[in-house]
């Protein structure tokens, strides 16, 4: 349900929503669903890619899939 809730809020409030692209990406890897995590990340660092925060849970995400290959 909350997974639900995230992609509503951003597709139809405010796609560029950092706080919310993180809840949703953390909820993602909780579920194990590191992939589409992943993906939300790179998101959230097309935004800004200073944030410290995004990184390292974007490397726990792919340790979780055993993606060792370092691509940002």
């Amino acid at each position: 349900h909350s997974q639900r809730c995230y992609e509503y809020y951003l597709s139809n409030v405010d796609p560029n929503d950092i706080s919310v692209l993180t809840r949703l990406a953390n909820l993602l890897v909780r579920e194990n669903k590191a992939e589409d995590a992943i993906a939300v990340y790179d998101t959230i660092l097309a935004i800004d890619g200073q944030l410290v925060t995004a990184w390292f849970n974007k490397a726990h995400a792919q340790l979780k899939i055993k993606d060792y290959s370092g691509r940002s």
